[in-house]
């Protein structure tokens, strides 16, 4: 890929070729066409920013001695020929970057956000020192510098201009910062489940995801990711169209979710299911409601067998402010939810829930 230059600026009609796909040429009106056929679409096309790594010839022109080494000094590549690259703030790779956003922000005015990739590669460089990073008794540069560093001076560049930022996993919780949302691409369940916790205020968004072996794994990602407060994945439709159409509508009550931390059991769930509590953003839909996501991994909705007078228990401070439930569970998901009879004693409250089947959502509302 190319960095945008003032001379592409200056003729938007300009063409370069990207190495990855040398049968096509693109320029900055090309990409501009795209991006407005996608939003014209419904759809918000991001594009891809911000790599902490480059093509030798283009540190060694840009940046000399700022390419990672190992310790026995050769070049630690973070992307087949390209080394990672030495930018903490101030230093020259840095500054790149920071003038980077500037320039995109100015040559892609109706984009809606960035997408910056490999947030979650660990990697330390013998050929630097960040002052903290010591191993086998030799001082090192960690590679999550750049992220922590040049990743939130730049995600504030793109929030002032209201553009959004989605990150390709996480080494660490503070890299996190400044972004919006977060891709885990290639992941166990293990990972993602940490990476949910990472997010505990952003959406994540699974990609390659895979539980379990059988022809049922669709239904067991879509059951784990409501557990984790997690979206699906559209490679899901691809591979078993019907559940995830009977799943979406119980993943959809994950948007604005915020998972409960200041409860030390905010919940009591049937045996046999497993569960999770989180308040929904004010400025999200349903904003201010609780949603209880309930799965059982050993149950499929293909199965429809539904089991009753099962009951949810909700310890929370608002408790007493929560005056509705409803109830959806996913073999019914096409329909509407159904109401829930409610008991409360203190802050506690006891929901009696209409027929359950393999998952479901219960919502409650003030």
């Amino acid at each position: 890929s190319h960095y945008v230059t003032d001379e592409m600026l200056t003729d938007p009609d300009q063409r370069v070729t990207c190495k990855p796909h040398p049968q096509h040429t693109i320029s900055l009106n090309y990409n501009r066409q795209w991006i407005r056929k996608f939003k014209a679409a419904g759809i918000a096309p991001f594009i891809y920013y911000y790599n902490c790594h480059a093509l030798p010839a283009t540190i060694e022109r840009l940046w000399p001695g700022a390419a990672f080494r190992d310790e026995r000094g050769r070049p630690l590549l973070k992307w087949y020929t390209e080394p990672s690259v030495y930018g903490p703030p101030g230093s020259p790779f840095a500054k790149n970057m920071i003038r980077q956003m500037d320039v995109m922000l100015q040559a892609y005015p109706e984009l809606p956000g960035f997408f910056v990739d490999n947030f979650g590669i660990e990697m330390v460089s013998f050929a630097h020192d960040d002052g903290v990073t010591t191993i086998h008794g030799r001082p090192g540069y960690d590679l999550n510098r750049n992220h922590q560093g040049i990743g939130p001076a730049v995600f504030e560049k793109a929030h002032q201009a209201g553009r959004m930022i989605m990150i390709n996993k996480l080494a660490t919780i503070e890299s996190a910062r400044g972004a919006d949302m977060v891709l885990t691409e290639g992941m166990s369940l293990e990972s993602v489940r940490a990476h949910a916790l990472a997010c505990v205020y952003r959406p994540v968004f699974p990609l390659g995801m895979r539980v379990g072996g059988g022809t049922d794994h669709i239904e067991r990602c879509c059951q784990n990711l409501l557990l984790v407060g997690g979206t699906p994945e559209w490679g899901f439709y691809r591979t078993d169209r019907d559940t995830m159409k009977a799943y979406r509508p119980l993943t959809d009550a994950m948007i604005g979710k915020r998972w409960v931390l200041d409860h030390p059991d905010p919940l009591t769930v049937p045996p046999g299911y497993e569960g999770q509590i989180f308040r929904i953003d004010p400025n999200a839909a349903h904003g201010d409601d609780v949603v209880v996501a309930l799965a059982d991994l050993g149950r499929s909705w293909k199965q429809g067998r539904l089991t009753e007078g099962l009951t949810v228990k909700v310890r929370l401070g608002e408790a007493p402010q929560l005056k509705t439930a409803t109830w959806l569970t996913v073999e019914r998901s096409a329909g509407q939810p159904l109401p829930c009879k409610l008991t409360l004693g203190g802050t506690e409250l006891t929901i009696a829930l209409p027929p359950a089947g393999a998952a479901g959502i219960l919502r409650l509302s003030k």
